[in-house]
């Protein structure tokens, strides 16, 4: 079995010429010589010192030197650090987005398929390289059920049961037993991972079971049922998700 130290170092060797030649798309191969290079490189939010600091000496090894001759910074980041990265160089660079500025405080809320992840950043300096200062280490990746996926999660469910069921079989709907709530949210965390471009708005995508007490529901402009349940087409639930 080849060490771990091994495995990196041959993979980076691969990924550096790949990561130049890209670049050369968009700006003179001359060009790449001159212009300082930073990296930010992500990893799991739950990664022992030992295992960043192997990540951060191959990326070094494969960028710094005749690939990249103006390497400057690397960075190792969490996911959800590395996104407020990007976001300071964008706002920065091109003018997009609001502006971050120094001594300005960041909550970045890193939200998947199936996972949520949050984190607060203390900007320390934008120019010529951003520097932040993780106020709290990202909170981990939750799985459904918990933490700050629990809150989207019910925000999310409120908001589209109460725009197809109306206020008052809403109530109902929370009134009933808790296993038609759980089931729900179970039914959410399949159409969160069903999200995806190039779908149909009529394609189903789910449907949540109502308890007994909503069987006189019957389907309206915005709204279908099936042997009492209500279905969820991409397009009902992309515009609930617009909402949240």
């Amino acid at each position: 079995m080849r060490p771990v130290d091994s495995v990196l170092d041959d993979y980076f060797s691969k990924v550096a010429p790949v990561v130049r030649e890209s670049i050369s798309q968009y700006i003179a191969v001359r060009a790449i010589d001159i212009i300082p290079v930073d990296l930010v490189i992500t990893h799991p939010h739950e990664w022992q010192y030992d295992a960043k600091n192997r990540l951060f000496r191959a990326v070094v090894g494969a960028f710094r030197g005749g690939l990249f001759p103006s390497f400057r910074h690397v960075r190792v980041v969490s996911e959800v650090e590395a996104s407020a990265h990007y976001h300071i160089w964008v706002s920065t660079c091109y003018s997009v987005g609001r502006p971050v500025r120094k001594d300005a405080a960041v909550l970045v809320v890193d939200t998947g398929g199936n996972t949520t992840t949050c984190a607060s950043l203390f900007v320390d300096q934008v120019e010529p390289v951003p520097k932040l200062t993780a106020v709290s280490s990202p909170s981990g990746e939750h799985k459904p059920g918990q933490g700050a996926t629990q809150i989207i999660d019910r925000d999310l469910l409120q908001s589209f049961l109460q725009t197809h069921l109306g206020a008052e079989d809403y109530l109902v709907f929370t009134s009933s037993p808790g296993q038609y709530r759980r089931k729900a949210v179970g039914e959410l965390n399949k159409m969160k991972r069903a999200f995806q471009d190039g779908r149909d708005d009529f394609d189903e995508i789910g449907e949540i079971a109502l308890p007994p007490a909503l069987s006189h529901l019957s389907e309206g402009d915005n709204r279908r049922f099936r042997d009492g349940r209500l279905i969820v087409s991409m397009g009902t639930w992309c515009a609930c998700s617009r909402g949240i």
